[in-house]
């Protein structure tokens, strides 16, 4: 009989507190065999402030946006279903931007602006990034134990600095690996870019 897995998730930080986006693309795993749950890959801005990317619960691909603040008030919790061209096998790009003048998150999937400016102010209005923030890149679980999937890898990744410029996100980046949850069903290919296979359990 499978264990259940909550929360789980490889996850890897830029470590240093110095961007303003992040953008690069995931290649969906071919296969994908998803029960009792769903699996993510997603980009974040803050430790767990703005969190937004692609999920799959079996039947249909979603695209989910979170922001927290970093007392860990809920801003927003959404999502929207069924964006074209997100199927097994695809690469798709994502894309997070903080806009510090006027407090906002925008958020592009496979190159549709689906989150535009979303208003990233806590209730004592504080924009919840501050003026530049920590990055990371996740794949994510909650399932019972039976879900797995083939290769998927994240590529092509950038991080936008406070001037503007486009950094290459590779090894030579400081990044901090934090696993969580039953991370050990994932088979780890590499940490940066991030890339792995899943085992049910």
């Amino acid at each position: 009989m499978s264990t259940p897995r909550p929360e789980t998730t490889l996850r890897v930080f830029a470590t240093n507190a110095s961007y303003i986006g992040i953008k690069g693309s995931i290649k969906i795993p071919t296969t994908l065999n998803v029960s009792g749950g769903y699996v993510d890959w997603y980009f974040g801005l803050g430790n767990a402030i703005v969190e937004a990317g692609i999920s799959y619960t079996g039947s249909k691909f979603r695209t989910p946006i979170k922001i927290t603040s970093p007392g860990g008030e809920p801003i927003i919790g959404t999502s929207q279903d069924d964006i074209t061209g997100i199927i097994p096998g695809a690469t798709v790009p994502i894309q997070l931007l903080h806009d510090r003048v006027n407090h906002t998150i925008s958020v592009w999937i496979n190159g549709v602006k689906i989150w535009n400016s979303i208003s990233i102010l806590d209730s004592h209005g504080n924009d919840v990034l501050g003026s530049a923030s920590t990055a990371k890149m996740v794949f994510g679980l909650d399932d019972q134990g039976a879900s797995s999937y083939s290769l998927g890898s994240f590529t092509l990744l950038k991080l936008q600095k406070t001037d503007g410029t486009w950094i290459d996100w590779n090894s030579s980046v400081p990044y901090t690996p934090l696993p969580s949850g039953s991370a050990s069903s994932f088979n780890l290919n590499s940490y940066v870019p991030l890339s792995a296979s899943l085992n049910a359990n």
